[in-house]
């Protein structure tokens, strides 16, 4: 690496960087982008990837980072999810774009945690029911209400309100998340239960 950029890197200021890893992140999305774009062509065949401009990977990445995404997963995680996604068909580039935030932050959630327990393989099952294994309690909402003063449902419990009528979700990544509106004794009992059981009603 040049040394000028070395030395840019290391007397940048936090906002600085943190533009720099959302550019290196955008620029991620372009290279995989291009790659199948180019793979694409190169077959003869149509790319999910035609609509995913600059200006719009631009736009999906901001839409997590307006949503605190950028505390779970890091930019460039976040632009491999976003890829990933488009490519294996589950959401077109225009279906993301259009989504409400909370539903694009759920989707991004769930194809990364279902990602992170495939590569724990077998052994994942057995995980869940380790008693030492730490249980990670409404985790948007919690910094909603460090933001704002409180947490509302839908928008700061973006997994559970995929599933209306429910009052307790939880999905396991190496540990147990959990969201809930649920309080006091019903709620420590649905967290008992999550432990014994390693798995939910």
């Amino acid at each position: 690496m040049d040394r000028g950029i070395i030395d840019a890197i290391l007397n940048a200021g936090s906002s600085e960087l943190y533009d720099l890893e959302f550019a290196m992140a955008l620029a991620t999305i372009n290279n995989e982008t291009q790659q199948i774009l180019d793979s694409a062509k190169a077959n003869g065949e149509e790319s999910p990837f035609e609509k995913l401009t600059p200006d719009v990977a631009r736009f999906l990445l901001g839409k997590a980072i307006n949503e605190q995404f950028g505390s779970f997963l890091t930019l460039e995680e976040i632009a491999l999810t976003i890829c990933s996604i488009i490519d294996e068909g589950d959401f077109t580039v225009t279906e993301l774009a259009d989504m409400p935030n909370y539903r694009f932050i759920y989707v991004l959630q769930d194809f990364f945690a279902k990602q992170v327990e495939y590569d724990f393989g077998a052994s994942t099952e057995g995980a869940k029911r380790d008693p030492d294994i730490p249980i990670i309690l409404n985790a948007v909402a919690g910094k909603a209400a460090k933001v704002k003063g409180h947490a509302t449902y839908p928008d700061d419990f973006p997994r559970l309100a995929q599933y209306p009528g429910r009052s307790f979700y939880a999905w396991f990544d190496g540990q147990w998340n959990v969201e809930s509106t649920l309080e006091g004794d019903v709620l420590r009992e649905e967290l008992q239960r999550l432990r014994e059981t390693g798995s939910f009603c």
